[in-house]
C-alpha cells in the first residue's frame, strides 16, 4: 500500500527500519539522502541515487549497482537482520550531515563562492 500524503514526514520517517532510494534512471535533485541522514534513518540507495553525495558505501550507507536489485534486496534484508549495524551507519551519516550539509556547513562555502564572483566581476 501507498502511503500517499503524510501531514508529518519527521514522524512517519521515525518509525523506518530503513530509507530504500532505487533510484535507477532519471535526474534532478537528491534529497532523500540528507532526509534520511538528518533523520537518523539508515538508507540502502543506488550509485544513482547518491550522485553527489561525498558517501562512502558501508560508512555512512549501503550502495548498490543501479542495474542490481537482488543485491538491492539484499543489503536491505542486511540492515533489518543487523540493527546494531543499521544505528552505528545512521550516527555516522547524521555526523556527516552535521559536518558537510546543514545550512551552517553549506553558507561559508556558498558565501565565498558569491565573494569570488563579485570579485571577478569588479575586477578587485
Amino acid at each position: 500500500d501507498a502511503l500517499g500524503f503524510v501531514e508529518d514526514p519527521a514522524a512517519e520517517i521515525a518509525t523506518w527500519s530503513a530509507m530504500v532510494i532505487p533510484i535507477r534512471l532519471g535526474a534532478g535533485t537528491r534529497v532523500k539522502i540528507a532526509d534520511g541522514f538528518s533523520r537518523k534513518c539508515p538508507v540502502v540507495s543506488t550509485q544513482l541515487g547518491a550522485f553527489g553525495y561525498d558517501v562512502q558505501h558501508g560508512l555512512e550507507l549501503l550502495l548498490v549497482q543501479d542495474d542490481d536489485p537482488v543485491g538491492f534486496a539484499s543489503a536491505c534484508v542486511s540492515l533489518l537482520a543487523d540493527p546494531a549495524k543499521a544505528r552505528a551507519m545512521a550516527e555516522r551519516a547524521y555526523a556527516a550531515f552535521l559536518e558537510k550539509w546543514t545550512w551552517d556547513a553549506i553558507a561559508p562555502r556558498v558565501w565565498d563562492a558569491a565573494e569570488d564572483c563579485l570579485r571577478r566581476a569588479t575586477g578587485t
